[in-house]
């Protein structure tokens, strides 16, 4: 563990880089799999490497004549090159920026251009393919010349001019763009104290060390991705192996599969990933799966679906996979990532609750099979760092009782870059004489020392006086017909007619007629009706992919409620209310 116990003294993520690099050498830290179908490791990167390419990236930098504090925009595909690129920003002093490609998604385009706006951008990294092609997409879009540097195609004689500024743990590391719930994205600002403090909450959960192995997927510019994936375990010295999300989406057995082939220990994905593979993978193909070796598996949704878990365990139990290999966690991008996380080698926390009371705002444990709500444990609490408080009042609720959870701590950002206003609002808040927390938005609990997140606060449905959750009616109505059970969905309350609820559903439209449609939007509403006591919804049919959802998988439902208000959505059928359809016709 000696070099885990470096990473541990570093006071900034250089000192990791170098620290590493010094300790394991032409050892591989990362290795890049361009294809999951062969499984061949197209790409790789040791801990020398890595540090000697960020130092020629750093070079460039400055060459281009960026100083400590510049902001860098960094637009890679899939790879390894935007490690390369995320560190020489580091080695410069400067701030990265990671965003997506600006191609194929008008969605895509518009994020990149309100980023460069909003972060003031000075630089730009991508891949030897893609840096001339951002730099003329920066110039024709949005009129500014950048200089776009090609990651890993730069002279090496660049390093030997650099002179590594002076970097300290509250020097700013990144600018952490939120998903957001609507198409306004906020830099969130971490420094390399907050970064260095979520690595050790972190490996409080999960004790991997220099041994440990990773398989991941997800996108390295999310939170999630790139400091759960890609950080940590290059903070323990541990060897991560990398492919694309599109790659997982179109094998996800081979993702098992893999893990096994790799020897891996660690991975992390939502819940949709776990779904996907229930779903996907035949019942011939799992005898033919090895998942005994997988330790941990990092899920950190929003809240975390206890019969995602459960369905998972019972198809891939017989393949060697431990349900204590679950690590349900919550974090969020404003406190770096990691909040809380259950322990590794045990199994997730799950509550049956009575789900009239949870309405109310009270958890009220029941026997289990007696309650229509399974709650998932997001780990034991640090009440130092983590309160329930209520949202209208600010005073700190008991145990058992619902209202948004507030975070302090090192690992809490140091608010919303260029936003002093909205960080007035919800950063550095004082609760009982006490000072620095951050109000998430999310709604929790604490029961017996543990964290259960029930939903997002501005989502919530308030219905007849009653406290409603999007995802559960979204999870029920999925339920009602198997031509529904794979398509997202997004349940909204609208602000008028008053007591509205929107259900938009995304099916296959293929062999469905009106009378299809209609029979199905009819079935959706007596379920919800009737298992929710809620007034007559209204159901809208879109197509696949037409729910819109954060990079890491989260319903953007303010956005959907946008898109619908505006008339938007391209939907395949409407069932409204009489007063809905009233109500839309007189706006």
């Amino acid at each position: 563990m000696e070099a885990q116990l470096d990473a541990r003294l570093a006071s900034t993520f250089v000192d990791v880089v170098q620290r590493q690099a010094g300790v394991h050498g032409d050892r591989e830290a990362f290795s890049y799999i361009r294809d999951m179908s062969d499984g061949q490791i197209t790409d790789s990167l040791s801990y020398r490497e890595l540090d000697a390419q960020a130092r020629v990236v750093a070079g460039w930098l400055t060459k281009q004549g960026g100083s400590s504090g510049d902001r860098v925009l960094l637009c890679f595909p899939p790879g390894l090159d935007f490690i390369v690129g995320f560190f020489g920003c580091l080695y410069a002093g400067m701030v990265a920026v990671p965003a997506p490609m600006p191609e194929g998604f008008s969605s895509a385009e518009d994020r990149v251009g309100k980023i460069v706006r909003d972060a003031g951008i000075n630089l730009a990294l991508s891949d030897a393919n893609g840096a001339p092609k951002l730099e003329r997409w920066i110039a024709d879009r949005l009129g500014t010349t950048l200089p776009c540097g090609p990651v890993r195609a730069m002279d090496s004689a660049l390093a030997a001019s650099l002179t590594v500024p002076e970097i300290s743990p509250d020097t700013l590391a990144l600018l952490q763009y939120t998903s957001g719930s609507t198409s306004d994205p906020k830099g969130v600002m971490i420094t390399h104290r907050n970064l260095l403090a979520n690595m050790r909450l972190i490996s409080g959960c999960a004790d991997g060390g220099p041994d440990s192995r990773a398989f991941c997927w997800l996108p390295v510019i999310h939170d999630m991705g790139l400091i759960g994936q890609v950080l940590w375990m290059l903070f323990l010295g541990g060897c991560t192996t990398l492919t694309s999300p599109t790659e997982f989406l179109r094998r996800p057995y081979r993702w098992l599969q893999l893990l096994d082939e790799l020897n891996a220990d660690f991975s992390v994905a939502p819940n949709f990933a776990y779904d996907l593979c229930v779903r996907t993978v035949s019942e011939d193909k799992v005898p033919g799966l090895d998942l005994s070796r997988w330790r941990v598996t990092f899920n950190g949704a929003e809240p975390v679906q206890a019969r995602s878990l459960a369905k998972f365990q019972e198809k891939f139990g017989p393949a060697g996979f431990r349900a204590e290999a679950f690590l349900p966690c919550y974090g969020l991008a404003e406190a770096t990532l990691l909040v809380t996380g259950t322990a590794a080698d045990s199994a997730p926390v799950i509550t049956t609750v009575d789900a009239e009371a949870l309405a109310r705002g009270e958890f009220v444990p029941v026997a289990a099979g007696d309650g229509p709500r399974e709650l998932v444990g997001s780990g034991t609490v640090d009440r130092s760092r983590v309160r329930i408080v209520d949202a209208g009042t600010g005073a700190a609720l008991p145990d058992a009782r619902v209202g948004e959870v507030w975070v302090r701590g090192e690992s809490v950002a140091q608010g919303y870059w260029g936003r002093p206003d909205l960080n007035a609002e919800v950063f550095d808040q004082r609760l009982d004489g006490e000072t620095g927390f951050f109000r998430t938005g999310d709604l929790g609990v604490i029961h017996d020392g543990e964290l259960y997140i029930t939903g997002r606060l501005k989502e919530v449905l308030i219905i007849r006086g009653r406290n409603l959750y999007p995802h559960d009616l979204e999870q029920t109505v999925r339920s009602v017909d198997p031509r529904l059970a794979t398509g997202a969905g997004a349940v909204l309350a609208l602000d008028a007619p008053e007591g509205s609820v929107v259900v938009v559903q995304e099916i296959k439209p293929r062999g469905l007629t009106e009378d299809d449609y209609r029979a199905l939007a009819q079935d959706i509403q007596r379920t919800l009706v009737r298992e929710f006591s809620i007034p007559l919804p209204s159901v809208v049919f879109v197509g696949p992919g037409r729910v819109r959802k954060t990079t890491s998988g989260k319903i953007q439902r303010s956005l959907m409620k946008q898109l619908f208000v505006t008339s938007e959505l391209n939907s395949l059928h409407e069932e409204l209310t009489d007063a809905l359809r009233a109500h839309l016709k007189n706006d």
